[in-house]
């Protein structure tokens, strides 16, 4: 069974890396002027509309940043956006993510009656996957949440969330440029300086943010393998639950928050 433990230094710092909101100095971080830049002059470009891409993009247009983000998707959100089907059902994909530290097996080692197991397991449909395919931490903690505190749902389903962060990027001078497909990162001199179009427009930014999934294919980021925010490519970054444990919303807003907050160190 040991070799099964979650060493106490891994689990504390990835209760951490889920709070990075909670510990963020907003006054520490710069101040910018998005209203006195041109149309096509941002301050950084962000690939993806998920939760992660618009977290990042609103704490940029807090500050007084410009950001653009990008997304081919005609709606934005990422995981959490809505779809309709006829007879005026609306489903909302939510948001999921089992790249976790552990994986499995707890339900099967702790319990031997079916019964006691399927007791333990029936929210395993809403997590995605079985308790055998999910880390035993990630599993238990929204199933305490739920027995403690019961479930809650957003008015307007998770669409409503991505929704209001558009609102909040737009007005405040950042812009969501939603059904355009990026086709690559322009670089200069081994820096990120924009990104290309389908149709090849090129977007210009200080920095560039990618919220695209891709990164995490071939690599092992589970636990303390998480990949970090900055790239080798000076300029460009990493921002979705590939940089934060856990899944959900407990990792892709914070892993915004935090990527911004990276940038910032810079700035």
């Amino acid at each position: 069974m040991t070799d099964r433990l979650w060493p106490r230094r891994d689990f504390t710092k990835t209760i951490l890396a889920g709070l990075p909101l909670l510990s963020l100095d907003w006054d520490a971080f710069p101040r910018g002027a998005a209203r006195d830049r041109g149309d096509d002059v941002y301050d950084a470009v962000i690939i993806g509309a998920g939760l992660g891409g618009l977290s990042c993009a609103a704490a940029f247009a807090r500050q007084g940043f410009k950001p653009l983000v990008v997304e081919q998707h005609i709606k934005p959100g990422g995981y959490a956006t809505t779809f309709a089907r006829p007879g005026g059902f609306v489903f909302d994909v939510s948001l999921h993510s089992t790249s976790v530290p552990e994986r499995g097996g707890l339900v099967d080692t702790r319990l031997t009656d079916p019964r006691l197991k399927a007791i333990v397991s029936w929210l395993w449909g809403y997590y995605g996957l079985p308790p055998s395919k999910l880390s035993c931490f990630y599993y238990a903690l929204p199933t305490i949440g739920y027995l403690t505190n019961g479930g809650y749902y957003p008015r307007g389903r998770s669409q409503a969330i991505s929704n209001a962060l558009v609102r909040f990027i737009e007005a405040r001078g950042g812009q969501v440029l939603l059904g355009t497909r990026v086709e690559g990162v322009v670089t200069e001199e081994h820096a990120a300086v924009g990104v290309r179009t389908g149709d090849g427009t090129i977007f210009r930014g200080r920095v560039v943010v990618s919220n695209v999934y891709g990164w995490d294919q071939t690599l092992d980021n589970s636990g303390s393998n998480r990949l970090p925010y900055a790239t080798p490519i000076k300029g460009l970054y990493l921002a979705g639950a590939w940089t934060s444990p856990g899944g959900g919303y407990g990792a892709v807003i914070p892993s915004g928050l935090a990527c911004f907050a990276e940038i910032m160190k810079g700035w």
